[in-house]
Order: C-alpha cells, then structure tokens, then sequence
C-alpha cells in the first residue's frame, strides 16, 4: 500500500526503483516515447529532443517510465500499454548505456564532466569526446532534467560557452544516426530563459532552439483527473457520489468527454469532483519548483487537504477551502503571477464584507463562502471548462 507520495520525480532516483506505483500511463507519455524511439530507430534524424512542459504535468515521470522500458524494468502491465500502441521493443539498454542528469544553476560544461569523467579515470577529454567514445560501439542516451537551471546559468554567463557546447552535442546527435540521442527536460520555451540577452546572443540561442525537436508535454483534462484519482483513491479508499446536480454541469462540460471521467472524479475523495477538475488548472498555473499538485496533496500545511480532513473527516474538501490554502501559502506566487489584479479584487471584495457590516454575522460566512468559490471559478475556470453560474457555484 502507498500512502506518502514524492512531492515530485527525481529522474536519477527513481530510475533505480524497482517499481512504478500508481502510474498511470498518459498521451503525452506516449507521444514522447514515440519520438524518441523513432531517433532509436533511424526513423527520423531529429535526435536531440527538448520535452516541454509546466511545472507537475509529468514530464520528468514519463521520462522514467521510457526509460525503464527501454532497460526491460518496466512492470508488465505498463509494458502492455506500450505495446498496445505499437511502441514494442526487442532490443534493449543496459543501465550504462544511460546517462542522467539533474540540472543546477552552474555550467553545463561543469556538470557533464562531473559526470561523464567518471567513465575516464585520469583521462579528462572534453566533454563532446566524451560522447562521441561512449556512443562509438553502443548507443547511448543522455537525459538533462531541470535543463532550465543551466539555461539560466548560461544567460547570466554568455561568454563561459555553454551554448556553443550544447551546438555541439545537437549536431554529434544528429550525426550519430541513432546511435547518441540527447534528451533536455525544461518549464519554459527557450526565449524565456534568454530575456537578459544581447540581440547577437539571442540570435545564437534561437540557432541552438532550431537544433531540438520540440515536444510540449501537457496532459488533457481528463487525463489529469485520472492521475489525481489514482493518488486519492490508493490514499483513502473510499468513493464521492456523483449525484444528478453534478452530472448535469459535467456533462455541459466540453473538456470532459470520456465517460470514464465520472469514476475518477468519484475517486478522488475527500475531493469534491468540481474542487478537483478546478484543482487541475490551478496547479498548472501557479505550480513551479516543488508546488505541484502531489506536493499539495502530501503538505502538511495550513489549510491543506491533509489538515482539513483530521479536522472534518467526513466532510469534502470544496472550492472555498482550496481558495483558503491558497491565499495562506502561495500569495507570494499569486502575487507575482499574471492573475495578481484579479486576485486582488477578490480579496477586496471579501473584506469589504466584514468592513462594512451590512451583512449580519449569522449570514457573513455563507456570503464570503460564496465570493471564494465565484472568485475561483473566474479566475481559474475557464481553461477547465468551469462557469461561475448558478449551478456550478451551488
């Protein structure tokens, strides 16, 4: 039984598990794979490969996941999902064939030779022959998460060479017909990393940008739902009614349109199923670093589901709660994000309630329970599909 969750994937620690609990395997999981077995396969020469996605939409788990399938340590079950998308292998690497990397705001230069020159004792030669000897007799992949941290390490260092580096490693991967594929893991497009740049420097990234197919990872909505449930339901084993009221706005709902979405929103208890659809929207807006979606499922902070259901375990976790640990733990987030305006004047307008004194204490929760869930439903509703009408609120 699994009732802690990481607050996210680590790519060199969980490739050494033996096991992939609560996985679940996602389209966007799929569709990387395929490129990246397409480069395996000579099938394409685009061999270095950038995996684009926000904070907490998986990309680091699905990395795992290729990965172990491609070293036959993946669980049969997900092996069967693999193969039913014609994404079957008979040959396979050994763990030595793959090299991971966890980024750090230093040089890339730096941390590859940290960890390539381990393979070459006392011989130190750079870090292109580096690979170019490791791939000569066997394929070989490397995998950069956290990519971003060295981005931002090479636009506040332009003149340590990181980019002509990474120039180079491209054009050895698409050299290698196969044989070296290059995979980097980053948040953001690359323009957002190089803001700081000189027009000349920027030139230089949008040429190294031209080198990588680019492969956003995002999950669709229900899939996102589904990987929710699979956490709730393994961590308190127990259903939310759908009764009709739900049903009616779900199936208003155009993002929704697999008929599997009902179970995994019953299974996402202490959750209330429009608290959880919300809840996907909100995290891939303000989530970044280590704020994701599991992370808020595990916290232990204030306000948090955790907290609320040791102080109302038989009661659901709703709109208005979520909007409660929101405002206690990620303002410093809100604050410097797009939706800081917005936001504001919701705050406002739920203090006024108490300022002014014209509601009576008996009534004053109820209405600022209700400006909590019209508030979040205007701000975050719309990318999932949410109104604030009168249905929905209610």
């Amino acid at each position: 039984k699994v009732s802690k969750y990481y607050r996210s994937t680590n790519l060199e620690r969980d490739l050494k598990s033996k096991s992939s609990p609560n996985l679940v395997i996602t389209d966007a999981m799929l569709r990387t794979a395929r490129y990246v077995y397409d480069a395996l396969d000579v099938k394409t020469s685009d061999s270095a490969i950038s995996v684009v996605g926000p904070y907490g939409s998986g990309k680091s788990t699905s990395a795992v996941t290729i990965l172990r399938h491609l070293t036959n340590t993946l669980e049969k079950e997900y092996v069967a999902q693999f193969n039913k998308n014609k994404l079957n292998r008979r040959k396979f690497f050994s763990r030595k064939q793959i090299i991971t990397i966890t980024g750090e705001r230093e040089s890339l230069e730096k941390g590859l030779k940290r960890k390539l020159g381990k393979k070459f004792l006392n011989k130190r030669p750079n870090v292109s022959g580096m690979i170019t000897h490791l791939s000569k007799d066997n394929p070989l992949i490397l995998v950069i998460d956290e990519f971003g941290k060295y981005l931002e390490y090479a636009a506040d260092n332009p003149d340590d060479g990181d980019i002509y580096l990474l120039q180079q490693l491209a054009e050895i991967a698409h050299r290698s017909d196969g044989s070296f594929i290059l995979i980097t893991i980053r948040h953001q497009a690359l323009s957002a990393y190089a803001k700081r740049l000189s027009s000349e420097e920027l030139n230089e990234w949008k040429k190294i940008q031209g080198r990588f197919l680019e492969v956003i990872h995002a999950n669709p909505l229900t899939e996102s739902i589904a990987i929710l449930s699979k956490a709730m339901e393994i961590k308190w084993h127990k259903k939310t009614k759908i009764d009709s009221s739900i049903r009616s706005i779900l199936d208003q709902n155009q993002y929704l349109t697999e008929e599997s979405v009902y179970d995994h929103l019953s299974k996402c208890y202490p959750i209330h199923p429009i608290a959880a659809i919300l809840m996907v929207s909100v995290f891939q807006r303000l989530a970044q670093n280590q704020r994701s979606m599991f992370s808020f499922l595990s916290t232990n902070e204030p306000h948090s589901l955790t907290r609320f259901n040791k102080q109302y375990p038989s009661d659901l976790f709703m709109l208005d709660n979520l909007y409660d640990y929101l405002v206690f733990n990620l303002r410093n987030v809100i604050i410097e994000s797009e939706i800081s305006e917005l936001w504001t004047s919701i705050d406002v307008t739920i203090a006024s309630l108490t300022k002014k004194k014209k509601i009576p204490d008996k009534h004053l929760k109820d209405c600022q329970r209700i400006l909590k869930v019209v508030g979040m439903i205007e701000v975050f509703g719309k990318e999932v599909g949410l109104q604030p009408d009168f249905d929905t609120i209610a």
